[in-house]
């Protein structure tokens, strides 16, 4: 038994002073192996007094994963309204949608799960700069977005996963200043399917049609806001 001691103490030494260990990526966490995937979501947006802002508009989600590199591109499809007035910058016309593309990336920072999501394109930042998603359990997570000047939260976004065709998530967005801090400002309630990656583009088309949209908001780092806001070619 001392001879094995000894033998362990000279391969620590070798390496440096500890001996080797395998580091967690993010498909060994049963919650990020199961949410790998293409997700189509209905979706609705509600106020704070549980009033629709948005009551019907659609997403498509890619999420890929990379050793310890988490990478998620969401396309929200909104019909004209409210996601025409934030994300058109004015191109849309009466009656026409928008299709916003937001692209989420984040590194694995601890053997539990726990991305750190250091940035988001657009404005549409609920899961962008300052933002941290922690695993709860194999089926469960939590996304926390700090408000960097306050300490206080401005969304708290959870996730879970039903079975294994079926995401269902819910997006509070808080007040973090004033003497409401913490109260409701509004609320976002997904409920997604997985689909085939090979049905992405018809998909994509179809949701395109359903919110009749002709304007389209996507990342482009060529441009200094670093989103590129075009009218889409009929």
């Amino acid at each position: 038994m001392h001879r094995l001691y000894f033998i362990a103490a000279l391969v620590a030494m070798a390496s440096g002073g500890a001996a080797p260990h395998a580091q967690t990526v993010l498909s060994d966490v049963p919650y990020w192996r199961a949410s790998a995937g293409l997700w189509e979501g209905q979706n609705t947006y509600f106020d704070d007094a549980m009033d629709y802002n948005v009551r019907d508009y659609a997403s498509l989600s890619r999420v890929e994963l990379d050793g310890i590199h988490y990478r998620e591109t969401e396309y929200r499809f909104y019909p004209h309204g409210l996601g025409t007035e934030r994300y058109a910058d004015g191109l849309a016309q009466p009656g026409e949608g928008v299709e916003l593309v937001q692209v989420y990336t984040g590194t694995l920072v601890d053997g539990d799960g726990t991305v750190a999501l250091p940035r988001a394109t657009s404005r549409a930042s609920a899961n962008g700069s300052g933002a941290t998603y922690r695993v709860l359990s194999d089926n469960d997570a939590v996304r926390l977005r700090v408000d960097p000047e306050t300490g206080t939260e401005a969304y708290r976004y959870y996730v879970t996963l039903v079975g294994d065709e079926h995401r269902y998530k819910s997006n509070f967005g808080l007040r973090y200043e004033g003497e409401n801090a913490g109260g409701l400002r509004a609320f976002i309630l997904y409920r997604d399917r997985r689909i085939d990656s090979s049905a992405f583009e018809v998909r994509r088309a179809a949701l395109r049609a359903k919110y009749n949209v002709t304007v389209l908001n996507a990342p482009d780092p060529g441009f200094a806001s670093g989103v590129a806001i075009t009218r889409l070619s009929r």
